[in-house]
């Protein structure tokens, strides 16, 4: 606003010396036109109307050129100053539009930037559910896996298969080792609950002792039982890692008899 007052008197200012000017041109110009046609005719007899008329009618002439570059000079400094307005109007128009559009662009982007802020938040938490939710389902799979595979166990240590009574004792107790490991990970909090159980290298010594000295397999099911071996040393016990061992050197692997 006191930029456009500013140009506005600066302008009304300057027109009003043009005119002013343009008036000092004209009645200057008038004066010299007398001058010059007078100083042309004073020798000539003022009697004389042939003198008189070529005098008018030099005069009109002389003035009427005068009159006509005036009119241009005038014509061209209004045109000149009516641009400059033009332009001026035209400038601050533009820049309203401007500012106006950056205001609107300003309001859109923090519409969105917070739409997409939200969306973000939401999915996050939407994936937080969902892997919490996962870990319920694995910590569920692992306890389930683990109790299922003893009570399988069990049953194939009262049929006498000791081979396995081994094979589902060892995945029950690696089920066991998975879940607490897992739970370790997932403990913020300091707690002791995700130590193993107390009774859990019990529980492997009482698989050495049910198997006897030695115990016979086949090769794959020999596998299966020294990669469930490896699971269980993940917990880095001494007294369990001598237990198992120990059933380690009582596997022997059953040779198939060739023709």
């Amino acid at each position: 606003m006191n930029k456009n007052i500013i140009i506005t008197t600066f302008s009304i200012i300057i027109f009003s010396v043009v005119i002013l000017t343009a008036i000092n041109f004209h009645n200057n110009d008038v004066l010299e036109s007398r001058i010059n046609t007078i100083a042309k005719y004073g020798k000539v007899d003022s009697d004389s109307s042939k003198a008189d008329k070529s005098f008018k009618e030099d005069y009109y002439i002389l003035q009427q050129s005068h009159d006509t570059n005036l009119i241009l000079v005038v014509f061209g400094l209004v045109v000149a100053i009516m641009g400059l307005f033009t332009y001026q109007n035209l400038t601050q128009r533009f820049e309203n539009r401007t500012n106006e559009m950056l205001a609107t662009f300003e309001t859109y982007k923090s519409e969105i930037i917070s739409d997409v802020t939200n969306e973000v938040t939401a999915l996050r938490n939407e994936w937080e559910i969902t892997i919490e939710k996962f870990h319920i389902l694995e910590n569920n799979i692992y306890t389930i896996g683990a109790q299922s595979a003893k009570e399988i166990s069990q049953f194939y240590l009262a049929k006498g298969d000791l081979s396995a009574y081994l094979l589902y004792s060892l995945a029950a107790a690696s089920h066991t080792v998975s879940y607490y490991s897992k739970l370790r990970k997932d403990t913020t909090d300091g707690s002791n609950s995700s130590e193993m159980p107390s009774n859990f290298d019990l529980f492997i010594e009482q698989i050495s002792a049910n198997i006897g000295e030695s115990l016979s397999m086949p090769k794959v099911r020999l596998i299966v039982i020294e990669n469930y071996i490896v699971d269980i040393r993940k917990i880095n016990h001494q007294g369990i890692n001598r237990t198992l061992s120990e059933i380690h050197a009582k596997l022997k692997e059953i040779k198939p008899t060739t023709n």
